[in-house]
């Protein structure tokens, strides 16, 4: 019994260690004087049953910065649907970002909530440093949490973001399309091991079969 908790044990271990991350890149742009798509991407991570992760890296580093240019825009947006009450933004950084709801990208569109940064505008003012990002936090549910809870707003789009381009433009880019990454292969057949009852009679067969051989070679001719 003992030895069976330990495999269940093992089993559990790797089946979460197996669960992928899913990527949404940055493939949409308000105006081409921002950059050329894609300009960065949402990775969600699922840290728990009550817990995920959430990475937003914008590309290429250093050229693309959040900002605040008004008009309503805020530096990050996402929508969240199906959660309780009682679902919390945890470990929100970096430290001068701020958890919001709603949020607003234009022209793609209102969610659920999102992450402002005062210190990154007005405009391209001030988002350097402060706009480098990334911006990550964990959203929590102590009734669960999955990626199914991040979907598109009513406009089409998972998230989206103010940011300043490697063109020197600002304004909204978007995600409406996530990656999921293919599922591990399955694991090869166990091997059938013979059991020992099996070996024996295996093992008299080929003893009766050298036997017979000899005794032929000892028969007159």
């Amino acid at each position: 019994m003992k030895f069976k908790s330990i495999v269940g044990a093992v089993a559990l271990a790797l089946a979460s260690a197996a669960q992928a991350d899913v990527v949404f890149q940055f493939d949409n742009v308000s105006s081409g004087s921002i950059g050329v798509p894609p300009l960065g991407s949402v990775t969600l991570h699922q840290f728990s049953t009550n817990q995920v992760d959430v990475t937003v890296a914008l590309d290429p580093f250093g050229s693309t910065r959040f900002v605040d240019t008004g008009g309503p825009h805020d530096a990050f947006a996402y929508n969240l649907s199906g959660l309780g009450t009682n679902f919390s933004i945890l470990n929100l950084m970096p430290v001068w970002m701020t958890a919001i709801a709603p949020a607003n990208d234009t022209p793609y569109g209102v969610y659920t909530n999102g992450v402002q940064c005062a210190a990154c505008g007005p405009g391209a003012s001030n988002s350097d440093p402060f706009g480098l990002g990334p911006i990550t936090f964990s959203v929590f549910d102590p009734d669960g949490i999955s990626f199914n809870n991040f979907v598109q707003n009513t406009a089409g789009f998972y998230f989206a973001a103010d940011v300043i381009g490697p063109n020197g433009g600002t304004g909204s880019i978007a995600a409406d399309t996530g990656v999921f990454p293919p599922p591990p292969p399955p694991p090869p057949p166990p091997r059938t091991v013979p059991e020992p009852d099996s070996l024996a009679l295996v093992g008299f067969a080929l003893m009766g079969v050298a036997g017979f051989a000899a005794r032929r070679k000892l028969l007159p001719k």
